[in-house]
């Protein structure tokens, strides 16, 4: 389905204002993290446990946290989830003398929590020292000393006063081809395209009904991106041709959550707010779900990609019920299922695929998928 939806020329589009304080504007995702539940156990078709509880890495935090990425040299970003505007981004990294320990590196304040972060995508930079996105009240750019591992406040980008407002962003893509793209969603219902290098808006759109909650770009594009929103819909763009958008998938729910697969171009997960199942879409396919992906007895919070196997693609999910599951996609079975001791509320992979990182209250768990 097609629908005319319009790219706005930023100079020119109306003034949105968001209808949800940022004190959390991505409500959708927060869970009460004062609450453990009654882990569970699953158990494949042939009657053994795939439940396991193995652990390598493991940080603590005096902060519950929320946002994260894991990068190069086992390099693991975090941020917290605080209302009270004390909130940070801390550097974390294996102790050099238990590798089971992470270790603070390094730690620099924000007042809002970051919604999203993000190194730069792997092969993108040529240099030695690595870069660090955030998104929230706005998208924020830092290097990483080499030496000292500090945070460096690089950049902090904003709109001009012809642009309108900078509402609260929701998440954000860095483009792995072009690391002087990057793509965010808003809360005020659009999608941004930015030039880190000029510090510019090229294109701004209003891309959904509602806010927009996820943005990705297709593996491999530079012009073509997805979305998706409280509308209940996942949209897909071309930059070259912004008058249009295609609806590859629309239901009632807010979809909260998407992610193209690496290794397939056509192929994405997506979640809608408090399911505890996944639907795999085909953006070839505008109809129904290839799969829909149902274990978890709660919320699924956030999932992950992993690298395929001869059977096919992987994907991790993991949710409310304390539970990551590692999926066949193809067959839609278990393959492996991992516990932690309270909700996860957001999940990270190594860039490897070797490691998981599960984000539970104030605590990050690094975690093997070898099984």
């Amino acid at each position: 389905m097609s629908r005319s939806y319009g790219a706005k020329n930023t100079n020119d589009r109306q003034h949105l204002t968001p209808d949800k304080p940022y004190s959390n504007p991505r409500r959708v995702y927060s869970n009460s993290v004062g609450y453990t539940y009654q882990p569970y156990s699953y158990t494949s078709p042939q009657g053994s446990m795939l439940n396991r509880n193995i652990s390598s890495y493991h940080y603590d935090s005096s902060k519950v946290l929320y946002a994260g990425d894991w990068g190069l040299q086992d390099l693991i970003c975090v941020g917290s989830f605080s209302d009270d505007s004390e909130n940070s981004i801390s550097l974390v990294q294996p102790n050099a003398y238990n590798n089971l320990q992470l270790e603070l590196q390094s730690e620099t304040r924000l007042t809002f929590p970051p919604t999203k972060i993000m190194f730069e995508p792997v092969g993108a930079n040529t240099n030695q020292m690595q870069s660090i996105l955030t998104s929230g009240d706005t998208l924020r750019l830092f290097n990483i000393n080499p030496e000292s591992r500090a945070l460096e406040l690089r950049m902090k980008y904003t709109k001009s006063s012809q642009q309108g407002s900078s509402a609260p962003l929701t998440s954000f893509d860095w483009n792995k081809n072009d690391s002087n793209l990057v793509i965010t969603s808003s809360v005020d219902t659009t999608c941004t395209l930015w030039d880190l290098n000029s510090q510019s808006v090229r294109t701004q759109l209003i891309a959904h009904d509602r806010e927009v909650f996820d943005v990705n770009f297709i593996p491999n594009s530079t012009t073509q991106f997805i979305s998706a929103g409280a509308d209940g819909s996942a949209r897909l763009f071309d930059l070259r041709a912004l008058d249009n958008s295609t609806i590859i998938y629309e239901q009632e729910h807010s979809l909260v959550r998407i992610g193209m697969c690496p290794f397939d171009n056509n192929i994405l997960y997506a979640i809608c707010q408090d399911s505890n199942s996944v639907m795999i879409l085909d953006i070839r396919s505008m109809r129904n779900p290839l799969k829909v992906l149902t274990g978890h007895q709660l919320s699924v919070n956030n999932a992950r990609w992993l690298p395929p196997t001869r059977s096919g693609n992987r994907l991790a999910t993991a949710g409310d019920d304390c539970q990551i599951l590692v999926w066949d996609v193809n067959t839609g079975g278990i393959q492996g299922a991992f516990t932690e001791s309270s909700e996860i509320n957001n999940l990270l992979a190594s860039p490897n695929g070797e490691f998981l990182g599960a984000i539970s209250g104030k605590s990050i768990q690094g975690i093997s998928t070898e099984f």
